[in-house]
């Protein structure tokens, strides 16, 4: 399976893009600031 054959880089590139979405959404939650703590928002 093509997960077996993943090279490691690209774990870690995935791993810095969640750590980085989280960031934006974290900062995107304290601009809303009483939606903090509440992951889904309505646009």
């Amino acid at each position: 399976p093509v997960s077996m054959t993943f090279p490691i880089q690209s774990v870690e590139e995935s791993q810095h893009k969640a750590e980085r979405i989280k960031r934006e959404k974290h900062e995107m939650s304290s601009d809303n600031g009483d939606k903090d703590n509440n992951g889904s928002k309505s646009y």
